[in-house]
């Protein structure tokens, strides 16, 4: 139990890190941008890979739950992506070979790219309109810990667009999976 509350409390120690270190301006921008897109009913593309794949999956649920037209890149009900989409690509390198390659494409088609990621020096960085740094401690114990401070990123930046959009729990609610 011992190595299981280490962890639990580094985790810890890194998320509140980022509370305290957040780059509240880009932030703001990416809040905007995912604003403007479902207000406009643009489509909404997520991409990642390995771990930081499921936790892109898990905040297209979230958009998906406040009425986005959101597609996670990969899955078979994706459709083309097009002028005035946009594309959510996140790494925690920043240079994960085929969310750079999906940011390319969709720069090419003309969808904007908001990038998180924890890489400033990154070649998504290079590739974003939006840029959102997500901030860890200099001593990280576990990699694993990046992935979740992009979960709770994620989570965070998802309530505080539903409160922007005057989406509640309700309206979430009514969008939530009934098979499942």
């Amino acid at each position: 139990m011992k190595r299981l509350v280490e962890i639990m409390r580094n985790e810890a120690r890194v998320i509140e890190h980022a509370c305290e270190n957040l780059p509240e301006e880009d932030v703001r921008r990416a809040l905007d941008l995912l604003a403007e897109k479902i207000r406009e009913d643009r489509g909404i593309f997520i991409v990642g890979m390995g771990r930081t794949g499921l936790i892109g999956e898990c905040f297209a649920v979230r958009l998906v739950q406040m009425g986005a037209r959101c597609y996670v890149v990969g899955h078979s009900t994706e459709r083309a992506i097009k002028s005035g989409d946009l594309l959510v690509a996140l790494s925690v390198s920043g240079d994960t070979e085929f969310v750079n390659y999906a940011a390319d494409v969709a720069r090419r088609e003309g969808a904007d790219v908001l990038a998180v990621t924890m890489n400033a020096e990154s070649k998504i960085a290079e590739r974003a309109d939006v840029l959102v740094v997500l901030p860890e401690p200099e001593e990280v114990i576990l990699r694993t810990f990046s992935e979740l401070l992009m979960l709770s990123f994620l989570d965070g930046l998802a309530a505080q667009l539903a409160e922007e959009l005057g989406v509640d729990e309700s309206d979430m609610w009514e969008r939530h999976a009934k098979i499942q």
